[in-house]
């Protein structure tokens, strides 16, 4: 499992500095500053990452726990079928919903920032379609 820690939002929209690593022309939905004084990133306004204190997860807690954790090294099939076309990336989200679509349709086991900095996001959870590096 993972720890919520509380935090006060001090940022929208916050671009990382260059010195920071992040890739060039990325923003962070949110800049939050931790009770500890620490600042940190919220990477996507989804409801696993950042939520207002107190708030119960609405992720569904039926669907199955992923294999991966946030921040596993991962390989991802990038077309259905073809046995050579793999990524490399890493995993920044779970129970993925794309922007738009509606709360009972499609959730994608994880999110995935390859290596390029695009990213993508794996419609299963099989060794088919993602595996750990």
């Amino acid at each position: 499992g993972h720890e919520w820690r509380a935090g006060v939002v001090v940022a929208t929209n916050f671009t990382p500095p260059a010195e920071s690593g992040a890739p060039e022309g990325w923003v962070a939905p949110y800049q939050v500053k931790l009770a500890t004084g620490e600042l940190v990133l919220a990477p996507f306004d989804e409801e696993a990452i950042i939520r207002e204190h107190g708030a119960a997860s609405r992720v569904d807690p039926s669907l199955p726990p992923p294999r991966y954790a946030v921040g596993t090294k991962v390989a991802c099939r990038m077309r259905p079928g073809d046995p050579g076309e793999w990524a490399d990336g890493t995993v920044v989200g779970h129970h993925y919903r794309p922007p738009g679509v509606p709360r009972h349709a499609l959730v994608a086991p994880y999110q995935i920032k390859l290596e390029s900095g695009e990213l993508i996001f794996a419609p299963a959870d099989n060794d088919d379609t993602i595996r750990k590096r």
